[in-house]
């Protein structure tokens, strides 16, 4: 029965990258609606949705995880199809003023059908919003709340609070973010070069002061081809924990109360870092349809230690480094390798900013600009062979009245002999 339910999810999750144009209607770039503020799958644009505008998005993220207990070890439900797991998001963002907006966002339900996460927060902006600009900077600070249970841990790294699991690692109950957002729109400064580059760069505080250590800094960056009714990106996003340097982070239960030997480290490389290509299709009545892939860039780092070796401390004598490193349990980066995400925004209440009329009018201009040297290159295509094909035609015809009138000449002689 589980098995069943987890396909249709993961059906219901791809079922936005398989709708046809006659659902939303027939394609007219003139009345295109296009939203501002569009990020891409996790950087968010520093740039709010417009005053009075209100979107709403659901999302559904399905994946297969190869977990140690089932898949890898040949374990109870080790098939593919155990293994499919996928889940709905939704989000909205209201725009209170034209620089600023409130958005929020939750996982509805997510592993063990637990419910996901819930999110709650604010984005400003400069409000130099009015036309299209080089440059954009905005923050975004908000609110984050775990519900306890939900996703498996990642071999012994769990307790009732904490836990490190497929997508990473997990505080339940309250944290805060804050998010410093960058923007660079190269349309402004080259017209017929509509890429952006964005990047945002943040930190994750648990609300629980024993859970400090596990503070994380969010960073993602990426560039996107933006066309008229399609866009195109790739991303890299990185969710680390806080460290002074470059050197892998050691934890113990002991730092959270906990009666624990288990010690282990986690470098750089093991933080959950994802690189993601994407697409947008965008219908003239302002819906869009979103699709991406986000792939797994984590590696194993300073320990030879696996999460296959269920209780490390009896391999110890055959990790002399990590022994003597004070490490008694193996880490590795287990995460997700790969997801498929798809996502459909709906404008709930819409108002053309002018910005983003301005980008409408510069890609269309493009475009037909584009069309129009097109037919001319094939105007003067024609006009160069046209007057070769006469007079090529012309040479053929006077030769054959030639030949014509020389078979006549040859005939009158022979009669008159």
């Amino acid at each position: 029965m589980k098995t069943s339910l987890r396909i249709l999810i993961v059906i219901l999750v791809l079922w936005p990258l398989i709708v046809v144009d006659p659902v939303f209607g027939q394609s007219g770039e003139t009345t295109l609606k296009r939203s501002r503020g569009e990020g891409l799958f996790d950087c968010a644009s520093a740039t709010t949705i417009g005053r009075g505008n209100i979107s709403l998005t659901t999302r559904a993220i399905g994946f297969i995880w190869d977990n140690v207990d089932t898949l890898s070890h040949g374990g109870k439900g080790a098939s593919l199809f155990s293994n499919i797991r996928g889940f709905p998001e939704v989000s909205f963002e209201w725009g209170l003023f034209d620089f600023l907006s409130l958005y929020g966002e939750s996982r509805i339900v997510t592993f063990s059908f637990a419910p996901g996460y819930f999110t709650g927060g604010v984005k400003a902006t400069l409000p130099n919003t009015k036309e299209l600009r080089l440059n954009g900077a905005g923050i975004a600070l908000a609110y984050r709340y775990k519900p306890p249970e939900g996703p498996p841990g990642i071999g012994s790294f769990r307790t009732d609070d904490f836990k490190i699991g497929p997508e990473g690692l997990l505080i339940y109950g309250s944290s805060v973010e804050g998010k410093a957002l960058y923007e660079l729109d190269l349309i402004r400064k080259i017209s017929w070069l509509p890429i952006k580059f964005m990047a945002d760069l943040g930190l994750r505080l648990p609300l629980n002061t024993a859970y400090l250590n596990y503070s994380q800094y969010l960073f993602s960056a990426g560039i996107e081809w933006t066309g008229v009714e399609s866009d195109f990106f790739v991303e890299y996003s990185l969710e680390g924990l806080v460290n002074k340097n470059m050197t892998p982070k050691k934890f113990n239960f002991t730092m959270l109360g906990h009666h624990s030997p288990d010690a282990w480290e986690i470098a750089f490389s093991e933080n959950p870092m994802y690189v993601t290509p994407g697409a947008r299709v965008r219908y003239p009545s302002g819906i869009t349809i979103f699709g991406c892939v986000p792939l797994l860039l984590s590696t194993n780092s300073g320990s030879d230690m696996s999460t296959r070796n269920v209780d490390s401390r009896v391999w110890l004598p055959q990790f002399p480094d990590e022994q003597a490193r004070g490490i008694t349990a193996s880490f590795e980066p287990w995460y997700i390798k790969w997801k498929i995400v798809g996502g459909i925004t709906f404008p709930l209440r819409f108002r053309q900013t002018s910005m983003e009329m301005i980008r409408n009018f510069t890609l269309l201009k493009n475009k037909k600009s584009a069309k129009r040297i097109d037919i001319d290159e094939r105007l003067k295509a024609l006009e160069s062979t046209v007057p070769q094909d006469s007079a090529q035609i012309q040479r053929q015809d006077a030769q054959k009245r030639l030949d014509e009138i020389n078979k006549q000449r040859e005939q009158i002689q022979k009669e008159s002999k």
